[in-house]
């Protein structure tokens, strides 16, 4: 029951780290989606070549298209022979053939499905151990705590907390364990009041006890011995009277 706090707001964590992670997924679906296919890059391809055809340098067309293009550009004459930039692993290509030879436009995608699926996986990791972090710092006081209630309901009042921090929780701790050596100063009192009280009680019943033995044994008791025997009867009246006192003060 105590600790059902902590795991709410170790459930509320876990769903934001959830949430963050599908964001991120979504956001990388979306990038892979735009990414344009194999299909589109050879339209492309192909509307290049026919523009290079017609241009009087068609080589130089090749060659100026590939810093205006997000790829690469390369243009394979009949001869073999190549013109323009080569293409990286991974690019997404289309390829036109014409009256020049054939053009080649490699597109690089933002975001590859090996790459996203890392970023997927790191983001995941890094948001669980967030999240267990998050939990650990709110669970280990409480626990802490909870263990030092139990300790001093068993009777055992010089247990401390343990709580060593600077936030709520280390103000927490410290009030326990402030409220547990209270509890203990006022026990203390309570013994060292009741071992005097049976000190003070025990001189006066004494005293009785004597008298009352002599009388048993036919000794008459003089005026003064019998003042003391009042005076003794007073002296315990007086003490129960202090004793009821103070239990009306605490209730």
């Amino acid at each position: 029951r105590a600790l059902r706090p902590a795991l709410q707001l170790a459930a509320v964590l876990y769903g934001s780290s959830l949430l963050s992670f599908a964001t991120l997924a979504g956001a990388a679906m979306v990038a892979l989606e735009s990414t344009p296919g194999p299909e589109s890059v050879t339209e492309i391809a192909g509307y290049l070549l026919a523009a290079c055809e017609s241009n009087p340098d068609p080589v130089a067309c090749v060659e100026r298209a590939n810093p205006l293009l997000p790829g690469t550009v390369s243009l394979v004459e009949p001869d073999g022979e190549r013109h323009g930039a080569s293409h990286g692993d991974g690019d997404v290509c289309g390829r036109a053939t014409g009256t020049l030879g054939t053009l080649e436009l490699c597109v690089t995608p933002p975001l590859s499905l090996s790459s996203m699926l890392g970023a997927l996986l790191l983001a995941a990791l890094v948001s669980i151990f967030v999240a267990l972090l998050l939990t650990k710092r709110f669970i280990g006081p409480l626990a802490q705590l909870t263990a030092a209630a139990r300790a001093v309901s068993r009777g055992e009042l010089r247990v401390r907390t343990g709580i060593r921090d600077d936030g709520a929780f280390g103000e927490v701790g410290h009030a326990f364990d402030t409220m547990v050596d209270d509890v203990r100063g006022l026990l203390d009192a309570e013994k060292e009041l009741l071992a005097s009280l049976s000190h003070e009680l025990r001189t006066p019943l004494t005293r009785l006890r004597l008298a009352l033995d002599l009388a048993a044994d036919g000794v008459a008791l003089d005026g003064r011995a019998l003042e003391g025997v009042r005076g003794d009867v007073e002296d315990l009246g007086e003490l129960l009277t202090d004793l009821l006192d103070a239990a009306r003060l605490q209730l």
